[in-house]
């Protein structure tokens, strides 16, 4: 998908025009999504989204470990200042909406693969300890962890 803002640049001050420019792409449905596509799978065949969602989410034997959630509750104020100043960017065209959402994306999925190397969860059973030969929540063969990314969503 190639997207390209065609704006003026104008100055602003208030962020009214800014604002107005987010307006547009919000409504014209433009976004990223960031985590673990579906296709993707572990050596075993097992979906690395679905192992993703039992560790985020938790199961009736595992606790949760939120690492998306937490990634993206830990860095808002970072992803809106970014917004903002990608967003003027591209008003002043030396960015397009393509590489701005390019750019918040690759952001995000950064920082969910070091939530998930550096986050505090709950930790491992003893007898997982010992099969994986770790105490490290949430990495066993790293699988997972490199499957995070992001892609663009059109949703109009």
């Amino acid at each position: 998908m190639s997207a390209k803002a065609t704006v003026r640049v104008v100055r602003d001050s208030d962020g009214k025009y800014i604002e107005m420019l987010r307006k547009r792409l919000v409504d014209k449905g433009l976004r990223i999504k960031v985590g673990i596509p579906g296709d993707k799978q572990n050596g075993e065949g097992e979906s690395l989204a679905e192992i993703g969602r039992r560790n985020e989410f938790g199961t009736r034997t595992t606790p949760e470990r939120p690492f998306l959630r937490t990634s993206v509750r830990n860095n808002r104020q970072k992803y809106n200042a970014l917004n903002r100043k990608n967003l003027k960017a591209v008003l002043e065209e030396k960015m397009t909406v393509a590489q701005a959402l390019d750019v918040l994306g690759m952001t995000a999925a950064a920082d969910m693969q070091s939530e998930i190397a550096n986050g505090h969860f709950a930790p491992l059973k003893p007898a997982t300890i010992k099969r994986k030969g770790s105490s490290k929540p949430l990495i066993d063969s790293g699988q997972m962890r490199q499957a995070i990314t992001f892609w663009k969503d059109d949703q109009k």
